[in-house]
């Protein structure tokens, strides 16, 4: 008996919650408007920049003036940007510049008008379910690992590194804003594509490939803060050691970089553990 009321206060309270979400969905539609370039142009590109900026904004300032003071013991690769080149973070950042107001907007169009307009995704205006949502998102996490790795090797290969991702190596010892610092071609391919091929393939609901690319987003960046805080994710120190070694770790989560043996571990990583 005290079971089954409480299964049906919690479907209950999971029926209301999703009531309360759906209304609040149709009144941010309402307040955006519903119109596919909208939704598929003007709100991801807003997304991004905002994503971007806010947690750029905080850790440059950090990189800047090399405060707080007590956040420096968290530095990976110690001595290096303390504090960072002015110069040298100004060319970087033109660079970001150009990559988000110039090639991402000519990207989500091209994507917009040769797929999306035409193809058939959930209606914009019903929230998609939990499982739904999670099926989505878990597809697109596991198939952007593959994208990632398999695009970023390539950049690698010798024959055209030095043309492309060269300039985002510059920066053995990466940081924050520089992100998106790479060639229009390597933002294209390693960054912008997978997200559209991805969403092409699977035609999750919008709000789906919203998340997904505030996470990607945000995910990327904090494994370029150069800092490896408590509760970072191991991908951080991952691909920190990247940029220092070029040769090892291309992917994100690091199971292909195992399979096909490129995978380094952060040895100084580990005597903290063992400490």
């Amino acid at each position: 008996m005290i079971t089954s009321t409480l299964i049906n206060k919690i479907s209950t309270n999971w029926y209301q919650c999703g009531e309360l979400l759906q209304n609040k969905w149709i009144t941010f539609l309402n307040s955006v408007g519903d119109e596919s370039v909208t939704i598929w142009m003007v709100v991801p590109f807003i997304l991004s920049l905002i994503s971007f900026w806010l947690y750029a904004g905080i850790f440059t300032l950090m990189d800047l003036t090399n405060k707080p003071h007590f956040l420096r013991k968290y530095k990976i690769q110690v001595g290096m940007n303390e504090p960072v080149d002015k110069n040298r973070l100004w060319k970087a950042t033109k660079q970001v510049l150009f990559n988000q107001l110039i090639i991402t907007p000519a990207m989500l169009s091209l994507s917009y008008f040769a797929f999306f307009k035409y193809l058939n995704f959930p209606s914009v205006h019903v929230l998609p379910s939990m499982r739904s949502f999670l099926i989505d998102m878990s597809l697109m996490v596991a198939l952007e690992e593959a994208c990632f790795y398999y695009v970023h090797r390539a950049l690698h290969h010798r024959s055209i590194y030095k043309y492309i991702h060269k300039q985002h190596h510059e920066w053995t010892a990466p940081v924050a804003i520089i992100t998106l610092y790479c060639h229009p071609i390597e933002h294209i391919c390693s960054n912008l594509g997978p997200i559209s091929v991805l969403t092409v393939l699977i035609r999750p609901h919008i709000l789906t490939v919203w998340f997904f690319i505030v996470l990607a987003i945000l995910n990327s960046m904090t494994d370029h803060t150069g800092y490896s805080f408590p509760f970072s994710p191991n991908s951080v120190r991952f691909h920190d050691l990247h940029h220092a070694k070029f040769h090892y770790n291309f992917g994100v989560m690091g199971w292909l970089d195992k399979l096909h043996g490129t995978y380094k571990e952060d040895k100084s990583n580990v005597k903290k553990k063992i400490k």
